[in-house]
């Protein structure tokens, strides 16, 4: 790779879902308005219902420990994964809203850890979802659920997504740029370096395939087989027309939603991936309209993190009663307290 190459890597690294930072000068000057003002906003938008929302799931997955089921253990998984990024999401934001990075190298590479983390986390708990339901609906009578396995599956997940987000505590790092005056937290991959140019490949395989194509397949085919099963003559016998539509809905809403949020996102990494190695001609100078589509999907993707708590728990008929119980209990303790 030569220099060109060298920097749309670190542009590919700006701009990519994990990072917060600007691309180059060009973008700086042209987007000003854009990256100081609308997406802190969205940052901020996304981290305080983020916040609540996985807050609150979290905190009522406590008050049900002694009926949680097995699905409650992926929910609960899942809600703490998505706090611990929206938590570090006020990073991300003062950097967008300042232009520079004023946290140091060790909070740059543990917010970048961590988000990388959650990429993986998030996902692998989703598919582990979707694989549980086709095991409880699909093939109850062949596989034996336990909440045990489910602990242990639960444990892999953290240890496998810890460790595929540990890439970014090398390969990030705050870095002074003199002619802006500025330093930022962004990718360092070397062009002039082959190991380096591996990790770039390894480090987009992951994040793509590991982190996205492969976990949609596998939810897709079982919510599909899910879908499939409930449609049987064998299903109408055991499930009420009104289970079907409801357990339709909820496959048609989880698969569409997940695929909606991330795929835009993915498909615009893609095509700065295979400008950084020169597999296509890059625009010079580099495309605006590209930087906000792909600005756009970055905002779209970290969304899901707010729509997990609604479309994994608040849809439940048992969230939404355990819910209740606590506004209830607030109110009665306000009106005994007047």
């Amino acid at each position: 790779m030569n220099n060109t190459v060298l920097n749309l890597t670190k542009s590919f690294g700006a701009n990519s879902s994990t990072s917060m930072n600007d691309t180059d000068h060009a973008h700086a000057e042209s987007s000003e308005e854009f990256n100081s003002v609308v997406l802190p906003i969205l940052y901020t938008f996304v981290c305080i219902v983020g916040l609540l929302g996985n807050g609150l799931v979290i905190y009522i997955m406590y008050l049900k420990k002694q009926s949680r089921n097995i699905t409650d253990i992926y929910i609960l998984n899942l809600a703490i994964a998505d706090f611990i990024f929206v938590a570090m999401m006020p990073v991300w934001t003062t950097s967008v809203a300042l232009k520079r990075w004023i946290f140091g190298q060790a909070i740059c590479k543990l917010a970048s850890g961590c988000t990388y983390f959650h990429l993986y986390a998030s996902v692998f708990f989703l598919t582990a979802m979707s694989v549980d339901r086709f095991f409880a609906v699909v093939m109850h009578n062949t596989i034996k659920r336990t909440k045990f396995n489910a602990t242990v599956l639960v444990i892999i997940i953290w240890m496998v997504s810890t460790g595929l987000g540990l890439l970014p505590l090398y390969f990030r790092n705050v870095v002074e740029h003199e002619t802006e005056g500025v330093r930022k937290c962004e990718w360092t991959f070397e062009s002039e370096n082959k190991s380096h140019h591996n990790w770039f490949i390894v480090y987009f395989v992951s994040r793509s395939f590991v982190g996205f194509v492969i976990p949609t397949i596998i939810i897709v085919i079982s919510y599909s087989m899910i879908a499939f099963f409930l449609q049987t003559r064998e299903a109408k016998g055991k499930l009420t027309a009104q289970c079907q539509d409801r357990a339709t809905r909820m496959v048609l809403v989880v698969t569409t939603v997940f695929l909606v949020c991330w795929l835009p996102n993915q498909f615009s990494n893609f095509i700065y991936f295979i400008q950084s190695l020169n597999l296509i001609r890059a625009p010079n100078p580099p495309d605006l309209i590209h930087y906000y589509v792909h600005m756009f999907t970055t905002c779209l993707a970290w969304i899901h993190s707010c729509m997990n708590p609604i479309l994994y728990a608040f849809m439940r008929e048992d969230m939404r009663l355990k819910l209740t119980e606590i506004m209830n209990k607030r109110r009665c303790c306000g009106d005994t307290r007047r």
